[in-house]
């Protein structure tokens, strides 16, 4: 397991433990039962955000961790969303403990400027100013690219300037990753979705299509890993909408204040509401587009199905041409066959004989060719008289 940890004086602690998941219940004081929750071993929960004493469990889809005030244990240490997230957990405290080290040194120049005199110290703030402002955007550039790093809309933990818990800044980020991945894997699904829509339409113009029923089979597995990738983030979306539904959760998930303050008297949890209702309505935006890829399976799937009846009707259709050709031919070999046989028919010995016979053959071969090509005549007339 990966855990990180903040020190008495403020600096990360990262490493990777050798620990049993199972000694955590035991380590952390949490039920078992709700340990089971967010255990990766476990594929058959749902996301889940579980509120408990001095605690938060957290499970994603793509990252399960336990945070506490001061650490958070991070499952499946050799995961790469789970890398990223202990990268980017340790990055900002790093750059949290640097910012409040020149803030320090700001305040002290400050004053060593107030002391002296009126002239060399106005000279002295002018300098410290112009530091100030390249610290500010040299920050702000770090920050963009931390930003294209994420690829992520929402970055609390950049708009609260440093000063979110500990907590908040490991549930906002291991959220943005998350929902990243499910973006990531709706793409996937899209560029698959495209590359059968394309091998459809080079088909579709062809006489007989016979990669309609394998490109059917495909997309319904498609769409299989599409609704399960539904209920994952429907769960993530429900799971926030509770807590922000449940002011006392919301109040127990500030555990660095819990930690410093015996009674619970948090009046204000604006930073939390914002982080959650950014990401909820991230999960929206995010389920929005999965409901319409879905739509857009659905309708392709019946066209594929249309183009299978239609593949199907052909058949049936060639069936029966060859049904009625062979049926014609075998009346006009049945006949010319009795002229065949030794048999006293009081006509062999007729000058007209052979043109009669000729011309019979004939006959019944136009009716035959007339028939096969206008079939779809004759079925409907046998589907009006119910001839069997």
């Amino acid at each position: 397991m990966q855990n990180i940890k903040v020190a008495d004086d403020g600096n990360a602690i990262c490493e990777q433990l050798l620990f049993s998941k199972y000694d955590l219940p035991y380590v952390l004081k949490i039920p078992v039962s709700d340990l089971r929750l967010i255990d990766t071993g476990n594929n058959n929960h749902n996301p889940t955000i579980l509120i408990r004493k001095d605690v938060i469990l957290l499970r994603t889809g793509f990252i399960s961790c336990i945070i506490r005030y001061n650490e958070i244990w991070l499952f499946d240490g050799t995961n790469s969303v789970v890398i990223n997230a202990k990268d980017l957990i340790s990055r900002n405290l790093k750059k949290n403990n640097n910012n409040t080290s020149k803030n320090c040194n700001n305040r002290i120049v400050e004053s060593l400027c107030n002391k002296s005199g009126t002239d060399n110290g106005q000279k002295n703030v002018k300098q410290t100013d112009g530091c100030e402002k390249e610290d500010v955007k040299q920050i702000n550039s770090y920050e963009k690219e931390e930003l294209n790093y994420l690829n992520v809309i929402n970055n609390f933990y950049r708009y609260n300037k440093g000063k979110a818990y500990f907590e908040f800044l490991c549930l906002d980020i291991c959220m943005q990753l998350s929902i990243k991945e499910y973006e990531n894997d709706l793409e996937g699904i899209n560029y698959k979705i495209r590359d059968i829509i394309l091998l459809q339409r080079k088909e579709e113009n062809n006489e007989l299509n016979m990669l309609t029923n394998k490109l059917l089979r495909d997309m319904m597995k498609i769409k299989n890993n599409l609704q399960k990738l539904s209920n994952l983030l429907n769960a993530l979306r429900t799971n926030i909408e509770k807590i922000l539904n449940n002011e006392h959760d919301m109040k127990n998930m500030y555990l660095t204040y819990l930690n410093k303050n015996k009674c619970n008297n948090l009046k204000d949890c604006s930073d939390l509401e914002i982080l959650l209702e950014t990401h909820l309505q991230l999960t929206d935006e995010l389920y929005g587009q999965l409901e319409n890829v879905e739509e857009k399976i659905t309708h392709y799937e019946e066209l594929m199905r249309l183009n299978l009846d239609y593949n199907r009707n052909k058949f049936i259709l060639l069936n029966a041409k060859i049904s009625f050709s062979t049926l014609l031919f075998s009346i006009s070999s049945v006949v010319t066959s009795l002229f065949g046989m030794n048999l006293k028919n009081f006509v062999e010995d007729s000058n007209y004989a052979f043109i009669s016979v000729s011309i019979f053959v004939s006959v019944w071969s136009i009716i035959g060719i007339y028939v096969t090509k206008n079939i779809n005549t004759l079925l409907k007339f046998f589907d009006r008289y119910n001839f069997r």
